[in-house]
């Protein structure tokens, strides 16, 4: 069975605000990674594009 952790000193507790600012912050971070790996994805679709092309092309 589940047992509950008693609170020490040392636990931290958040107010909502900071709770809602550290998820504010994370998924900023989430949607940079997501942004970049997007762009890295398309950036070699065109390379691949423009080399399938050049191929067609001889």
């Amino acid at each position: 069975m589940h047992k509950l952790k008693k609170r020490s000193k040392e636990d931290k507790l958040f107010t909502q605000e900071e709770v809602n600012e550290i998820v504010r912050k994370r998924m900023e971070r989430a949607d940079r990674e997501q942004e970049k790996k997007i762009s890295e994805a398309k950036s070699e679709a065109v390379k691949e594009a423009i080399k399938l092309a050049k191929m067609n092309s001889e």
